[in-house]
Order: C-alpha cells, then sequence, then structure tokens
C-alpha cells in the first residue's frame, strides 16, 4: 500500500508505510493486532462523526464478509510481512511508538477492515481522521463510509463520502475525486436514488473512461431502475383495477339492498292485496247469508 496524500497544485508525496514501520525486529510468539482503543482516548467531536447514529452503535455493527477480490485486501502488502496478523503485529508495535499517526491509524482501519471487524476499524478510522490534515481525510472519511453502508447505515455513510469528496483537491483526475464518486454511486444504489447514482458513476467515468466497475454498476442501476418504474406503474394499474372492483361492489350491494327493500315493499303489498281480497270476500259471503234468511222469513 502506498498513501499518496494531496498537496497544492498536482505535487503529490509518496508515503511508504514501510517508512513508519519496524521492518528489522523479530516477531514476538504471541502477536497483538492494532487495538486503537487502547493506544489512545478519543474524546467526543462532531468532527469525528460522533453524532452520526451508525458511528454511536459502532459496538453493534456487523457487515457481510468481503468477497476475495475485494480491493481492500491489497491495501495491505504482504512485503510487510508474511500474514495479515504479522502486519496487524507490526501497525500495533509502530503505534504504540508513535501515537498520533495518521498513516498508521489508517493502515490498522485497513487491517480492521480485512478481519472484518467494522468496531475496531471505525476506531482507528476516527483516529486517523482526528489526527490527519485537512487534505489527507479523504482516506479514513472514505474507510468509514464503506463501513457503514456495508452495515446497513447507508444514509450515514452518504454524509462520509460526501465529506471526503469536499476535502478532496479538486475536480481534477485525482484517485480521492474517483474513489468518493464511485463509493457514493454505490451508496445511493443501495438507498434507491438512482438518479443520483447514475450522476455519479457519470462523474467516474468522465475521471477515467475504463473503469469497468462504474459502467457495469451504471447499467445495472439503470436496469433496477426501469424494473422498478415497469413494477410501479403494474402496482398503479393493480390498484386502479382494485379501486374500480371496490366502487363495483360498492354499488353492486347498494343494489341489493335497493332490491331487498323492494322485494319487502312488494310483499307487504300482495299481503295487503290479499287481505283486501279476503275482507271482500269475507263481506259478500255475509251479504249472501244475509239476503238468503230474509227469504226464509217471507216464506
Amino acid at each position: 500500500m502506498v498513501l499518496c496524500p494531496p498537496m497544492s497544485g498536482s505535487e503529490k508525496r509518496i508515503l511508504r508505510p514501510e517508512d513508519y514501520m519496524d521492518m528489522h525486529s523479530p516477531l514476538p510468539p504471541n502477536l497483538k493486532p492494532p487495538d486503537c482503543t487502547s493506544i489512545i482516548e478519543l474524546p467526543f467531536s462532531i468532527h469525528a462523526y460522533q453524532h452520526l447514529r451508525g458511528i454511536q452503535e459502532r459496538k453493534n455493527l456487523s457487515a457481510p464478509l468481503l468477497p476475495k477480490e475485494d480491493p481492500i485486501f491489497s491495501s495491505l502488502s504482504y512485503k510487510l510481512g508474511k500474514n495479515v496478523e504479522d502486519i496487524g503485529h507490526k501497525i500495533h508495535e509502530a503505534l504504540v511508538k508513535n501515537t498520533t499517526s495518521w498513516v498508521l491509524y489508517n493502515m490498522a482501519s485497513f487491517y480492521w477492515r480485512i478481519k472484518n471487524e467494522p468496531f475496531h476499524m471505525v476506531e482507528c478510522a476516527m483516529r486517523a481522521l482526528h489526527f490527519s490534515s485537512r487534505f489527507n481525510k479523504g482516506i479514513a472519511l472514505l474507510n468509514m463510509a464503506n463501513v457503514l453502508h456495508r452495515a446497513h447505515f447507508s444514509a450515514d455513510a452518504a454524509i462520509l463520502a460526501h465529506a471526503a469528496l469536499d476535502v478532496s483537491p479538486g475536480p481534477d483526475v485525482s484517485t480521492d475525486s474517483l474513489v468518493s464518486h464511485y463509493t457514493l454511486g454505490n451508496i445511493y444504489a443501495m438507498l434507491g436514488e438512482y438518479n443520483h447514482s447514475v450522476l455519479c458513476y457519470d462523474r467516474v467515468l468522465e475521471l477515467r473512461p475504463f473503469f469497468y466497475e462504474a459502467d457495469k454498476r451504471k447499467k445495472a442501476v439503470l436496469c433496477q431502475q426501469k424494473l422498478e418504474q415497469k413494477l410501479e406503474a403494474q402496482h398503479r394499474s393493480l390498484q386502479r383495477t382494485l379501486n374500480e372492483l371496490k366502487e363495483y361492489q360498492k354499488q353492486h350491494d347498494h343494489y341489493l339492498r335497493q332490491q331487498e327493500v323492494l322485494e319487502k315493499h312488494k310483499l307487504i303489498q300482495e299481503e295487503q292485496i290479499l287481505r283486501n281480497i279476503i275482507h271482500e270476500t269475507q263481506m259478500a259471503k255475509e251479504a249472501q247469508l244475509g239476503k238468503s234468511g230474509q227469504y226464509y222469513v217471507l216464506i
């Protein structure tokens, strides 16, 4: 890993991790990881973004395992040691001797990302951020942004990635600007902000036209956006159909209630007519019987 912090103009200063570590002393049997919390205590600071929910809940962060092809695995050169544990111990020893080195804290955060330990990674990155100058803060900010994004705190990750973009040296073809836009493209895609995501990938491709991964992800985002638009259109169509069915059911229920009222009214009318017929029949019979009685009296 070579860190190239931006400087004034186009000048860059190459920082070699080997210059910050003891590369010659033999390793002890019991290797120690670079536990940044034991090196120095960091006071609460809004400048370290400790107000963000993802940072506040760093002890509970979890993230899926990184694929082996992830660039983070090449962030610590094996020239520094035979394996990750050897490198981690050398970073630990260097931090004990130099407790304010932003370079070493960044290296420690890379170590913990490789080990998939978000809590320790964030602790080291916060210290790297604390001790970095303005134009060197981008590395720690993007490191934390990536970890929070993978831990499903993408809104917080977007804030950190934008902060990294703000401290990048300018809109020129710089690694800081490129990585910041690429990271933001990934974050916005996860948040469903597809237009913002495509704009970020477009900016990456402007800076580096043959960035295959950015082009592939841009196409995937556009495909996802079209799919969701079609699904939303289908949902709206189904909702309209459902509303029409509900309206039809409402009218049908009203019709049935009206029919029921009419049937009751009709039944009442029929009962009334029947009673009238019975009454008239009875009256006729009584009248007939009265006439018969008068005839017998005459005889």
